[in-house]
């Protein structure tokens, strides 16, 4: 979501809160409910844009190295580096 988005829907956002308070006591419940609706999207909209550019800035290189994908790695060639000269020695015996 752009910039000039995010400011968009921060005045329509605005705009509905200043209409909610402007709303008198002989307001319909479907005008009530309307403008809660388009309140809480607006909300949500901008909690979305909030989180998609934290997870846009934090995201990593594929080839980045992770300890733990290396860790996994290293104990896995390990295994199989005992088991082959387990087997090796086994059959060397025989």
């Amino acid at each position: 979501m752009t910039n000039e988005q995010r400011i968009s829907i921060e005045r329509s956002l605005e705009k509905f809160k200043e209409l909610r308070k402007t709303l008198g006591p002989d307001a319909s419940v479907d005008q009530k409910r309307y403008l809660e609706e388009m309140i809480s999207m607006g909300e949500r909209a901008l909690d979305s844009t909030v989180f998609r550019n934290r997870t846009t800035i934090e995201q990593t290189s594929p080839f980045s190295l992770s300890w733990q994908r290396v860790g996994k790695s290293l104990l896995v060639m390990t295994v199989v580096a005992i088991l082959t000269l387990a087997a090796y020695a086994f059959l060397g015996w025989v």
